[in-house]
């Protein structure tokens, strides 16, 4: 199961994935996910995934959730949050963020509150004095 939220002003997307992702489900995430990102052209897009009751996927699962990783950072996402749990799921997320060009830009947090201010605000050193 997911659910998605945007916060416009901020160019966020705020996903949550849970339990078993079946195919037909990652095909509908993906049509939304891209939907979204193509209705903030310009923007500096920023996704929070919270995975923390996500199990492993199939291949088949995985490699369309790569998919939309490379779609994603091609159009705008400059950087995506990651709340995950298990270390099953960090090892398969790892390997489809090497493969899709997105580990350049995705971090992982033990926290909402830590996540959401590195998303809007980067690291410390990349801000003005």
């Amino acid at each position: 199961m997911y659910r998605m939220d945007v916060d416009k002003q901020h160019a966020l997307i705020d996903l949550v994935l849970e339990g078993l992702i079946r195919p037909e489900e990652m095909r509908k995430l993906a049509e939304d996910l891209k939907s979204i990102i193509r209705k903030l052209p310009g923007r500096r897009i920023k996704v929070k995934a919270d995975m923390r009751s996500l199990r492993a996927s199939s291949p088949e699962v995985a490699e369309m959730f790569g998919e939309v990783q490379r779609y994603a950072v091609e159009h705008g996402v400059m950087r995506m949050a990651e709340l995950v749990n298990s270390s099953l799921v960090a090892l398969q997320l790892n390997r489809v963020e090497r493969a899709s060009g997105a580990a350049k830009i995705v971090r992982r947090f033990g926290d909402d509150q830590t996540a959401l201010h590195w998303l809007l605000h980067g690291d410390p050193a990349s801000l003005p004095a």
